[in-house]
């Protein structure tokens, strides 16, 4: 693997860290707001139920 393939590898690795870090902080938000917590019903809250 070339010094530049290794870049871009590293390019696309911290892409997918940074896409994932998203995806986890609102997956972590949407646990933490439910019907429980969440002054709006659970229909509104969690309509994947």
């Amino acid at each position: 693997m070339t010094h530049a393939q290794k870049d871009a590898l590293i390019m696309q690795l911290f892409d997918a860290l940074e896409m994932l870090s998203a995806r986890l902080a609102a997956l972590e938000a949407k646990v933490e707001r439910n019907s429980r917590n969440s002054s709006k019903p659970p229909s509104i809250v969690d309509p994947d139920i």
